[in-house]
């Protein structure tokens, strides 16, 4: 699925003062007219190529998380079209690169959630983000069509990283994308010497995962958590990654904090409501814990060392966004293994085609194209379509 930009729209993109995007509103989203950004000295102007729909825009979209972004989106690969003078010269017209979404020291620099994203044809990308390494050329053996999984396995990898399982059971809450990529690279890097308990939010989601061979050694639904009966069968987990939506971290939490082993490692990669406690870890300040580790630093890992109320010892910690060096890693996976991870690139779509899709996921709740599961959608943006818009 190579694409590129035609060597016209590099050189008269001046002539084009807007451009096509997919921009909420009060009642859903619309494929409409944006203005084109100008560059100024240290920026780039990029054209997204190929872009994901990710688990938290569908939280936006369903009106679940008050992101102020009117165009979100934040995984995908791009082709810088505009260089202002003084960028980094790594950095070259007709390069593609990925847009590291999450500024590790700038709170307002969130692509796709507080920053205009990539669901559009052209995106600007401003000094602070590119002068802090943001802005990462894609390798050169990289398959584009994986382009919407280098994110979100370069978080998963990140929370191996923190983890550091050496055997055991591991217990992995949530079925969406993050869930999926924490099975595959698991088996991928320990095989049998790490047992996987898989939790899935609904039936066909766990339906879902057996038929594409992308499930645990033990799978169970998040409404059998609290079943003595169901939970007597399994074997106590070592490790927990939270991976749901936010609506459903802190029960899920409350499960790993209950029935982790003593001195237990569980990853908040999950977001956390606001002012979000669990009366099972007093004391512990859940939405500093998740924000400890951000972008990879500091990179030997925020650990909070606690007592239950129950005074069993457990060891928390959270990580938002990733690094440069998670984004090379997974770049680097995915080619080495593109036939194992092509099979969570559901559906692919154009930007009208998305439009479409999108305003009925906000209006109607409505995941499935073709009565099928969406698990990841890719969306091709080919700027060349709407020359003259």
């Amino acid at each position: 699925m190579q694409q590129h930009i035609p060597n016209n729209k590099l050189v008269n993109l001046d002539i084009q003062r807007k451009h096509n995007a997919i921009v909420r509103g009060n009642k859903g989203v619309g494929l409409e007219h944006v203005i084109t950004p100008s560059v100024g000295s240290g920026e780039l102007l990029v054209a997204p190529i190929i872009v994901g729909l990710c688990g938290t825009d569908i939280q936006i979209l369903r009106g679940e998380r008050n992101d102020p972004s009117k165009i979100i989106g934040h995984e995908g690969v791009a082709k810088i079209i505009k260089v202002g003078h003084g960028c980094p010269t790594n950095l070259k017209i007709g390069d593609n690169v990925i847009i590291n979404p999450t500024h590790p020291y700038n709170e307002k620099f969130l692509l796709g959630h507080n920053i205009d994203g990539l669901f559009q044809e052209y995106v600007h990308i401003q000094k602070d983000a590119v002068v802090a390494g943001l802005v990462i050329p894609v390798l050169e053996e990289f398959p584009l069509e994986l382009a919407p999984l280098i994110e979100p396995l370069a978080a998963v990898i990140y929370s191996f990283r923190l983890l550091q399982p050496h055997g055991g059971t591991i217990i992995i809450y949530g079925d969406g994308i993050i869930g999926h990529l924490a099975v595959l690279l698991a088996r991928i890097r320990f095989g049998s010497f790490v047992k996987i308990i898989f939790v899935h939010h609904r039936q066909e989601g766990l339906f879902w995962s057996i038929d594409k061979k992308i499930h645990g050694d033990w799978d169970i639904l998040s409404s059998e958590l609290t079943d003595s009966a169901k939970l007597a069968n399994l074997p106590m987990a070592d490790l927990a990654i939270i991976a749901t939506p936010r609506s459903g971290t802190l029960e899920c939490l409350e499960h790993a904090v209950a029935n982790i082993a003593s001195g237990g490692r569980i990853d908040l990669l999950a977001g956390v409501p606001d002012n979000a406690h669990l009366l099972s870890l007093p004391g512990v300040d859940l939405v500093k814990l998740r924000k400890a580790n951000c972008g990879g630093i500091p990179t030997s890992g925020v650990f909070i060392h606690a007592k239950t109320i129950l005074n069993k010892p457990v060891v928390l910690f959270g990580h938002r966004g990733v690094s440069a060096e998670h984004l090379i890693l997974a770049m680097k996976e995915l080619s080495i293994n593109r036939g194992i991870y092509t099979t969570l690139i559901t559906h692919e779509l154009n930007l009208h085609e998305a439009a479409s899709f999108m305003n009925n996921l906000a209006n109607f709740g409505c995941r499935k194209i073709n009565s099928k599961r969406v698990m990841k959608l890719s969306i091709s943006i080919d700027s060349s379509l709407y020359a003259g818009a």
